[in-house]
């Protein structure tokens, strides 16, 4: 596994990281792209099968790329030291494990370490965030179908030391992360997109 510790020390620019693309980073397609300040990685959780070629073709691939770097890791134990991350991206990560509450708590637990004071993560579910456990909101589910108002909870999110700053239903919020799959020809009435910011303070 490639290590990123001191990769990033002798230039200082926002880190920005990306979790769980398995083929072209998300930042080479989505609106927000890689901005001038920033160095953008794309962190592929490990796969097994298929999906593990691809993430580690994608690292060969981009190997040397300006301002971007690819590499194999778990999003469990990210090889980045304590408070160095300015941003964290999950794109469709989360509602893949099924409810499995403890391996989402650990990767939000490792979010927010690899976080700096004040820095933020945007998580985006497309087509799985009914899987998302229910105790990460307020008043019901993300449904842009939906005039009722749901909220993130803000005692779910405090014991991680992160502050739920924005939860959204709202298209161009969701197309500033992760664009619409061009095979359904549009988004799921449950996609939504949620930024967290890191406190400190569990």
């Amino acid at each position: 596994m490639e290590s990123a510790d001191t990769q990033f020390e002798t230039e200082r620019r926002r880190l920005v990281v990306e979790v769980g693309s398995e083929t072209i980073p998300t930042a080479f397609c989505a609106k927000r792209g890689i901005k001038e300040n920033e160095y953008y990685v794309s962190v592929n959780t490990l796969h097994k099968g298929e999906k593990f070629n691809a993430a580690k073709s994608e690292a060969e691939k981009y190997r040397g790329e300006r301002n971007f770097s690819s590499i194999l890791a778990d999003a469990g134990s990210m090889p980045f030291a304590d408070g160095t991350v300015d941003e964290l991206i999950f794109n469709n990560v989360f509602g893949s494990f099924y409810k499995n509450a403890d391996v989402l708590a650990a990767f939000l637990r490792e979010a927010s370490r690899v976080l700096v004071e004040g820095g933020e993560i945007h998580i985006t579910e497309m087509n799985t965030p009914n899987f998302i456990p229910d105790e990460w909101f307020i008043g019901g589910r993300p449904d842009r179908k939906s005039d009722i108002k749901v909220e993130a909870n803000p005692d779910y999110f405090q014991q991680f030391g992160l502050r739920a700053k924005k939860l959204s239903t709202d298209e161009n919020d969701i197309k500033e992360y992760r664009n619409p799959f061009p095979e359904y020809n549009g988004f799921y009435p449950i996609a939504f997109t949620l930024t967290l910011e890191k406190t400190g303070v569990p």
